[in-house]
């Protein structure tokens, strides 16, 4: 959940003037200028999108994890169940936004109130009059497919994949029931951080992961992940934003954020010079550098736990309107600023259980995709025999990574601008730090022609590899407001899941001084 702050933000598109340079003899040819974005509300589906992981029976697929409905109690400005009854309007307002930001699926993490008061068929929101279907495995009702509607009401071929998790002092994700046959059970079950409470998700067929790192304990963490933890955040919305935990977790200024938003404050409309509301997401993003400490950390520890990004939507705190009308803290905004993608099979119906395969192994990663959809990029080791492994695979140290660098940028922009940061991260068995083992810095023109880094493990011995990625926002300093230059540094951009190479010994690291659970 974000501060309390009011925010507005205005559209802009502005001109940049072009010089036309000419002689008495002949006139002197100008490059054309790159192709200028005009902002989209709605996000690219992902089947648009170029991955070359297609040609390897995998599809990548775009969704959240940790997203709160109308079953949390602090959602919807604290009302989300107007006389006992779910807020209609506020339900309309999350369906618009899975759908206009292309979501493929949506893995919900209510809090225990108003969850575990729920009966569990609730949980998924499907309506049936809305042309929703549940989806069950044997006797279990694990998911809903919420259908995508027109500006007519009538349903569309779209459709998005949701799951029932929660968000207490751990984010079970994916449950197949309910833990307890009372409310009160219900609560006690979810608000649970034990290594028994791990394993009491598990056994109601959820994956458990863990929310909010950056004000996590090592210690604690330690001993979750020995107790089977499948995964963490390693970026928060709310991390960036509360001026507490700025200061005391993120070594960062705790007011800076709102200084950073104040060209949105100003609610100027795009006519007038103020930047496009939907980029308000840079006046403030910075890495999570305590979340991302502490995955090292884990990682050297010998524990394989997939990353996630959060965006912990409650549509419950921006209230007032920004220059384009819409809402703040809008789920249709805040879900268009960032997406996790998981890689499950092609050529089949998604299904929840899809989701949790790839979720458990870490086959994904996950993308600022304010800053543009990941065209093209991949990642995967190649093995002496030339037989590949997918993110989230072990491999020996015999083998080689590929990685092509992901494009933010659309068709035509192919200046020599620099655009991207690349980078291959190691964490050594043991370790628990991450050493960059290859970095690129990238133009446009080398992105537009799918740039390649190749990486031998054969020189470092076993441990985890990662990409990370930053990109320089050229491409959206026209929509940026008049002082576009604030904004032309690198923002993280991509956070991939790891390969590992290697046998790396389990709670060892920064983690073999904390006891074992019993």
């Amino acid at each position: 959940m974000i501060t309390n702050r009011t925010l507005s933000v205005a559209v802009l598109a502005a001109l940049v003037p072009v010089v036309n340079l000419s002689c008495e003899t002949s006139p002197v040819e100008q490059p054309s200028p790159p192709p200028r974005i005009a902002w989209q509300k709605t996000q690219i589906a992902t089947d648009r999108i170029d991955f070359p992981v297609r040609q390897r029976g995998l599809r990548p697929v775009r969704g959240l994890i940790h997203l709160h409905s109308v079953y949390s109690h602090d959602a919807c400005d604290g009302n989300p169940q107007p006389g006992g009854q779910p807020n209609a309007p506020c339900l309309r307002s999350l369906r618009r936004g899975l759908c206009m930001s292309g979501q493929d699926f949506a893995m919900l993490t209510d809090h225990a109130t108003h969850m575990g008061e729920a009966d569990w068929d609730k949980l998924f929101l499907t309506d049936p009059s809305l042309s929703d279907e549940t989806i069950r495995e044997g006797a279990d009702l694990v998911g809903g497919r919420m259908r995508c509607l027109d500006d007519a009401g009538k349903p569309q071929d779209q459709h998005v994949v949701i799951t029932v998790g929660g968000e207490n002092d751990l984010m079970p994700v994916g449950l197949h029931r309910h833990l307890g046959s009372s409310a009160t059970e219900r609560k006690q079950a979810m608000s649970a951080d034990t290594p028994a409470a791990v394993k009491a998700f598990h056994s109601a067929g959820g994956l458990v992961l863990q929310a909010h790192g950056e004000s996590r304990d090592l210690t604690k963490l330690c001993t979750l992940a020995a107790a089977g933890l499948d995964g963490m955040e390693v970026y928060n919305l709310h991390a960036n934003l509360d001026p507490r935990i700025r200061e005391n977790h993120l070594g960062l200024d705790g007011l800076a954020a709102f200084a950073g938003l104040a060209p949105w404050l100003e609610s100027r409309p795009v006519e007038q010079g103020g930047p496009e509301p939907d980029l308000a997401l840079l006046g403030f993003l910075e890495d999570n550098s305590k979340e991302r400490r502490h995955y090292n950390a884990l990682l050297g520890a010998g524990y394989r736990l997939a990353p996630t990004f959060g965006s912990d939507i409650h549509e419950n705190t921006f209230k007032s309107a920004m220059a384009d009308g819409e809402r703040g803290d809008s789920y249709r905004r805040l879900m268009r600023w960032f997406a996790n993608y998981l890689l499950v099979p092609s050529g089949k119906p998604l299904l929840p259980s899809d989701l949790s395969a790839a979720l458990a192994t870490g086959r994904g990663f996950s993308v600022f995709e304010v800053l543009g959809p990941p065209s093209g990029f991949d990642f995967y080791a190649e093995r002496p025999d030339r037989t590949r492994a997918e993110l989230g695979a072990s491999v020996e140290p015999t083998a080689k990574l590929v990685v092509r660098a992901p494009s933010p940028l659309p068709a035509g922009y192919a200046t020599d601008e620099v655009i991207e940061i690349i980078q291959v991260l190691f964490v050594a068995a043991g370790g628990s730090s991450a050493d960059v083992v290859a970095e690129q810095t990238l133009t446009a023109k080398q992105l537009q022609q799918g740039f390649t880094i190749t990486v031998d493990t054969a020189a470092r011995g076993p441990g985890a590899y990662r990409v990370e990625a930053k990109v320089y926002p050229k491409h959206l300093l026209h929509l940026l407001g008049d002082e576009p230059s604030r904004y032309d540094k690198a923002y993280p951009y991509l956070f991939s899941g790891s390969i590992y190479v290697g046998t790396v010994a389990r709670h060892g690291g920064a983690c073999q001084g904390v006891p074992l659970p019993s």
